[in-house]
């Protein structure tokens, strides 16, 4: 969905940053990190990184939800999420495990401009595929963070 046709009601710092993802098609997503006890405490298991989209729909409708925006590359496709006010509810994080796609959410900075947005806002996982398989590894105790 183009910017243009985006609701009217959205508030502009959530529509000046889906529109900014739309018109950029890059984005970093977010490192997978393990919360360790003792000593060896945040390790990072797949490093932050600059992607660069085939593609961006703002606004898809998905059986009973509606991401922010879905992004693909190379056919692999990922869930975007804007946080101004509200972040991802519980039941939003479950269709993103439903569906087996990635998904992270963003949270909109007060300040700096798309740059900032798109590469160094505060970003997380809200869902990722390797998250059992990270988590057999490292063990639940462990508590991974997406």
């Amino acid at each position: 969905m183009p910017p243009s046709t985006l609701p009217k009601n959205e508030p502009d710092r959530h529509l000046s940053a889906k529109q900014a993802i739309f018109n950029a098609k890059e984005i970093t997503v977010p490192p997978i990190v393990v919360w360790t006890s003792g000593q060896r405490g945040v390790r990072e298991v797949l490093p932050a990184k600059q992607v660069r989209f085939d593609a961006v729909i703002l606004e898809p409708r998905r059986d009973g939800f509606s991401p922010d925006s879905e992004a693909s590359v190379r056919g692999r496709r990922v869930f975007i999420e804007i946080y101004v006010s509200n972040c991802c509810d519980p039941n939003k994080k479950a269709k993103f495990r439903s569906y087996g796609v990635p998904a992270f959410e963003i949270s909109v900075p007060y300040f700096g401009g798309p740059h900032f947005l798109l590469h160094r806002a505060y970003r997380y996982w809200l869902f990722h595929p390797a998250q059992d398989k990270i988590n057999a590894q490292y063990g639940d105790e462990n508590g991974l963070r997406l």
